[in-house]
Order: structure tokens, then C-alpha cells, then sequence
């Protein structure tokens, strides 16, 4: 369904893009809105619309300008912009505000029982002759930073304890 919407707009921009072609189904060719592709040709067209699985996307070849269809029919076209978002996206249900809090209340519950930062020290907790103390003291970072930084002694083990296989 979404395919033959986005041909709908397609056609619907085709006006616009200067040097439009269809070279075959789902890739089009034509002179790039973004850069203009060149000042001294006004037949070269480098920028292409081609389809990836069920989407369109946007590519110049000129100026590496990259977009989803959608954004470019925001930059050619702002009202037609409006009108595809709501066309595109019509079928779709939006979450009642209700689940959407209830997931909210939860996740901020789970965050609030563990945190990745349990079980180390801050560096205002360690003694002054700590060397890692040292070195920022040396490298003379303010000490109101010293609560918002932990020391970890065994990194790797840590990392991995929270995301296994990084190390």
C-alpha cells in the first residue's frame, strides 16, 4: 500500500524536480533541489529516488545530499509534505495516552532499582592519594565535577557486566 502512495507523490513532485526520468520501476533520475547539481550544465541530473525493501529514498550524487521521500517532498513542497505524512500514516493507531504514561511510570520504576553506576565510587568519596584523583587533580579539573565522575577498577568486568561480550 505504502508503494503506491509513494508513487502517487512522486508524480504529484515530478512538476518541481527540473530533468525528471523515470529510468525504471522505483528509480528516477533528475537535477538535485539541494544543490542544483551544476552551475555550468543544465543538463546534468545526479540526484536519484530508488526503493529500499518498501521505502523510497533520496540521493544526490553530487552533493551526498541523502533523504527519505518524505523529507524530500518537505523540501520541495511544505502543504504536499502534510498531506502525504497523513496519507501515509492514516491506517496507523496512535497509543492512548494512558498506556503511554503507564509504560512511562514502569520504566522510570525499573531505572530507579538499578543503575549501571551501582557499585562504584565516586571520585569525591576517594581519598586524596588516590592516583586517579591525582591525575585530575593534576590535570586541574574543578572538584565540583569530582561527584559527577565514578572510578571503575576493573573496567572490563564492568562493561561486560552490564552489556555481555563487549570485551
Amino acid at each position: 500500500m505504502s508503494g503506491y502512495i509513494d508513487l502517487n507523490y512522486i508524480s504529484k513532485i515530478q512538476p518541481r524536480l527540473q530533468q525528471f526520468k523515470k529510468k525504471r520501476d522505483y528509480l528516477f533520475n533528475f537535477r538535485c533541489p539541494v544543490c542544483g547539481d551544476s552551475k555550468k550544465s543544465k543538463t546534468k541530473a545526479r540526484a536519484y529516488l530508488y526503493r529500499v525493501k518498501n521505502d523510497m529514498f533520496f540521493k544526490c550524487h553530487n552533493c551526498s545530499a541523502s533523504h527519505n521521500l518524505a523529507n524530500l517532498i518537505k523540501l520541495v513542497d511544505r502543504p504536499l509534505y502534510d498531506q502525504y505524512i497523513l496519507e501515509r500514516y492514516k491506517g496507523s493507531k496512535p497509543a492512548s495516552e494512558e498506556s503511554l504514561f503507564e509504560r512511562f511510570k514502569t520504566d522510570t520504576k525499573t531505572k530507579l532499582k538499578s543503575t549501571p553506576l551501582q557499585g562504584l565510587m565516586a571520585l569525591s568519596k576517594l581519598n586524596d592519594e588516590h592516583p586517579a584523583k591525582q591525575y585530575l587533580l593534576n590535570r586541574k579539573l574543578p572538584t565540583e565535577y569530582f561527584d559527577r565522575l565514578y572510578y571503575c577498577d576493573k573496567f572490563q568486568e564492568y562493561v561486560n557486566s552490564i552489556r555481555p561480550g563487549t570485551f
